[in-house]
């Protein structure tokens, strides 16, 4: 079985009259939910200006960024970040491809996957942040248009 936790089909956005890493989105996972099996989901699509300012979009669980990527001269992303419970509730492992955010399925990377420590026996916190290479006047966004997030359960 599995399900969808959390959705926005509403944008949010960090305007760039900071540079500072801001959160568009935050949920909180109760510990109950999650397995030591289960695998968690997170689809996310994005928008920003095409322009040479870096443009950094990130996505966390229990604080640890499992996908981020900087762009440029482009209008918009999407990604698919996934982690899978390895028999434990606090032994993780993800793709190591967080410079691609996990664009696409089937994306690749260079290095071993990771394995994380995060304790899923407490809540845990999902987050989209978005952040601005430089500061300007405040008339460009980085807007995060939809986030799902889904479990996989494993028995």
């Amino acid at each position: 079985r599995s399900g969808i936790l959390a959705m926005k089909n509403t944008s949010g956005s960090v305007s760039d009259t900071t540079s500072s890493e801001q959160d568009v989105y935050s949920v909180v996972i109760p510990a109950a939910l999650i397995g030591p099996n289960d695998e968690i989901f997170i689809e996310h699509l994005w928008q920003w200006p095409n322009s040479a300012t870096n443009k950094t979009a990130k996505v966390k669980f229990g604080g640890t960024t499992i996908g981020a990527v900087t762009a440029t001269t482009s209008a918009s992303g999407r990604g698919v970040s996934r982690i899978y419970m390895r028999g434990g509730k606090n032994v993780e492992i993800y793709s190591n491809s967080t410079s691609a955010l996990g664009w696409a399925e089937g994306t690749s990377s260079s290095s071993a996957p990771i394995v994380a420590a995060i304790d899923t026996n407490s809540d845990i916190t999902i987050n989209a942040t978005a952040q601005w290479g430089a500061s300007g006047a405040g008339s460009n966004l980085i807007t995060l248009e939809r986030i799902a997030i889904g479990i996989k359960y494993q028995y």
